[in-house]
C-alpha cells in the first residue's frame, strides 16, 4: 500500500497521552473494517474503559444511518474510543457533545483554524462537513453500561468538493498524531466532567454552533412518514435536543434529525 504520509505511532501516541485514560490500551491496526465495529467487539470481551482504536484506513466506515464514510490512507484521523462511564442514559448525547468540543478547540489549538458544530455531530469549516462522530451505546436499567465514539476527521484529504480538510484551510500539510493528542486530552478533562457540569460543555458547544440564528429544514423520521420542520434554530437544551422556531413562532423541539441550512446569513 503506498503510504502517502507518514503513519501514526502508537508508542509515540501512549507517551504523550500518559496524562489521560487514552493511554491505557492503544489498538493500532493499518485497515479495520470499522474502527466502531472492531471497538464493540472490544467492548463485549471486557476491554478497558478508554481502549482507544485507530486505524489508517477503513473498509466500511460508517457515520449517522449508515451513511458511509470515505477516507484515504494514511491522511485523516479515523478512531473510536471504548467508555464505561458512569453515567445515566439522558447524559448520552454528551459523550458527542464533548467530542465536537474536544474537536474544534483542538482544531483551533493546533491550526488557528475556527471550526463549528453543526448539530448533533458533525465539525464544519467554512461551511463544509470535515468531521463526524458517530455515537453507540449500550444502555442498562437507565445506564450506559458501555459506549463507542467514533471519529472521522479530514486531516489530509477530502473526498469531494462538497467536503473540506483541515489542511486545506491551513495551507500545509498537519502532523495526525499532534492533532490526535490535542484533541484527545481536551476529550478526557470534559469527560470528568460530564453528569456534574454539562453546562460547561454546553455553553461552548452553543458558542460553537453553526445552526443557531440560521433557517433551516429538519427531516424528522424516515421514509414517508417522515415530518418536514421549516424553521430558525435557536440553540439545544440539556439533553441535547435542538429547538426550532417554526414558521408560525411555534417552538418545536427536534431529538433526531437531518439539518439543511436553507440561509447562511
Amino acid at each position: 500500500m503506498h503510504k502517502t504520509l507518514s503513519p501514526l505511532d502508537p508508542a509515540f501516541l501512549k507517551v504523550a497521552l500518559s496524562r489521560t485514560i487514552f493511554c491505557r490500551n492503544i489498538v493500532y491496526e493499518e485497515v479495520v473494517d470499522s474502527t466502531n465495529e472492531l471497538a464493540k467487539e472490544l467492548a463485549q470481551g471486557g476491554a478497558v474503559h478508554g481502549t482507544l482504536v485507530i486505524c489508517e484506513d477503513q473498509r466500511a466506515g460508517r457515520g449517522r444511518k449508515g451513511r458511509r464514510w470515505l477516507s484515504a490512507p494514511y491522511k485523516n484521523l479515523l478512531f473510536s474510543v471504548l467508555l464505561r462511564p458512569s453515567l445515566g442514559a439522558k447524559d448520552g448525547f454528551w459523550l458527542t457533545g464533548a467530542m465536537a468540543v474536544s474537536a474544534s478547540e483542538a482544531i483551533w489549538a493546533t491550526t488557528g483554524i475556527k471550526a463549528q458544530i453543526k448539530w448533533p455531530n458533525d465539525i464544519y469549516l467554512s461551511g463544509k462537513k470535515a468531521g463526524g462522530i458517530l455515537t453507540e451505546v449500550l444502555t442498562q436499567d437507565h445506564m450506559i453500561r458501555w459506549a463507542v465514539v467514533g471519529v472521522g476527521l479530514n486531516v489530509n484529504w477530502a473526498p469531494s468538493k462538497e467536503f473540506i480538510c483541515i489542511s486545506e484551510k491551513s495551507g500545509l500539510p498537519l502532523d495526525r498524531g499532534v492533532l490526535l493528542v490535542e484533541l484527545l486530552g481536551r476529550y478526557h478533562k470534559y469527560l470528568k466532567k460530564l453528569g456534574h457540569h454539562n453546562e460547561e460543555i454546553m455553553e461552548k458547544y452553543e458558542t460553537r454552533s453553526l445552526l443557531r440564528g440560521k433557517e433551516v429544514v429538519i427531516r424528522e423520521g424516515k421514509g414517508r412518514g417522515a415530518e418536514i420542520v421549516r424553521g430558525e434554530a435557536l440553540g439545544i437544551d440539556s439533553d441535547g435536543g435542538l429547538f426550532v422556531k417554526g414558521q408560525r413562532g411555534e417552538l418545536k423541539k427536534i431529538i433526531y434529525g437531518d439539518v439543511t441550512v436553507l440561509r447562511w446569513q
